[in-house]
């Protein structure tokens, strides 16, 4: 059995978190429709259903990079600076979210974009920070210096 503070138990939880939140709200959306976004708004969510899987895709390409390196070379704090991991230490979950609040626009459901929007706030405040945590404790210094000079959100 996995451990509970492995950052993939911690990190489905918060998709968990997320698809939970999520979910019911299309239906809220369905039988209480309230249609509030213009044409306009709905290509910037088409926009954002696009951009959402380059950054999931950069996310996870940039994971493997670095279970890759620390196998070979000592951990540093350049080693978690791979691909969108310069500039936040979360592009999966604002993948997640740009896929979910671009469904939400483009459909014209905006319960789905509330709720779309409080659970990448509840998985922020509560298991982002149980990861970081656990990421501090296991790599030390390299990650601690990481988190001072690299964004949680953009």
């Amino acid at each position: 059995m996995e451990n509970k503070n492995s950052i993939h138990v911690i990190l489905s939880r918060s998709y968990l978190v997320f698809l939970l939140i999520f979910s019911p709200l299309i239906f809220v959306d369905i039988f209480w429709p309230v249609p509030i976004f213009d044409k306009n708004m709905q290509v910037l969510g088409a926009v954002l259903m696009v951009l959402s899987p380059l950054i999931l895709m950069s996310a996870q390409k940039a994971s493997k990079a670095f279970k890759k390196a620390k196998k070979m070379y000592p951990i540093t704090t350049e080693s978690f600076k791979k691909g969108l991991y310069k500039i936040t230490r979360t592009p999966t979950h604002i993948g997640l979210l740009f896929l979910a609040m671009g469904f939400a626009i483009s459909a014209n459901l905006p319960f789905l974009l509330i709720g779309a929007m409080t659970s990448f706030i509840i998985t922020r405040h509560t298991f982002i920070t149980k990861e970081e945590r656990v990421l501090a404790e296991k790599y030390g210094a390299p990650y601690i210096e990481y988190k001072k000079t690299t964004g949680r959100y953009l």
